[in-house]
């Protein structure tokens, strides 16, 4: 699963998060031997307790049992101006998820969020969190999400890179919120909204 934020935020018009890895692997940022960035891979845990509200605050006792990373990169490699993290965890067959985007006042009071419309082919050029999601594991096919500031979502499926199945239309929950250092996407997405996926592979 991937993901990306922030058009004013120094790096690009989103914050993408790519892989998620459901195996029982572990956060592994760092560099491999050819001296690349290597690309990092999370555990994500089963929690017990009440499932948060998704309404774009983060603060219930469940995200302190989510893992965590802020390892973003741009495509170059090199560290981004502005700090992202992204937390993650699943309850059940439903994975949560919440992307904070940091950023100071002045940014955070020039966000760009115009587009409305669900599904809007625009909607890339607001300020948005993206979610590319391969539950196949195969790096062909994947799901594509993206919700900009104001909330607005767009999802498609994608069978190819350029082939796009916008019929997709999947029941999930999401919020966002911007505060005064930060501004925030919360997910819910049940397992069975990846319905175009005939097997999932142990790690994404």
């Amino acid at each position: 699963m991937g993901s990306t934020c922030g058009r004013h935020l120094s790096w690009g018009h989103v914050v993408m998060i790519a892989l998620l890895f459901l195996g029982p692997s572990a956060i592994t940022p760092g560099a491999n031997a050819a001296g690349q960035h290597a690309v990092p891979s999370i555990a994500v845990p089963e929690v017990v307790g009440p499932a948060p509200k998704i309404d774009g605050v983060p603060d219930e006792a469940f995200w302190r049992q989510a893992a965590s990373s802020g390892d973003f990169r741009l495509p170059d490699g090199k560290l981004p101006v502005t700090k992202a993290r992204w937390q993650i965890a699943r309850q059940g067959r439903t994975i949560y998820l919440a992307v904070e985007c940091f950023a100071d006042a002045k940014a955070l009071a020039s966000l760009k969020g115009d587009v409305k419309e669900h599904d809007s082919r625009q909607i890339w050029q607001d300020d948005e969190v993206e979610l590319f999601i391969d539950p196949s594991g195969h790096r062909r096919s994947y799901y594509h999400v993206m919700i900009n500031c104001a909330g607005t979502t767009t999802d498609t499926f994608r069978p190819y890179f350029r082939e796009a199945d916008i019929w997709w239309n999947p029941p999930y929950q999401s919020a966002t919120k911007v505060g005064e250092k930060r501004w925030v996407v919360e997910m819910a997405l049940p397992l069975s909204i990846f319905d175009r996926t005939k097997e999932f592979a142990k790690e994404w």
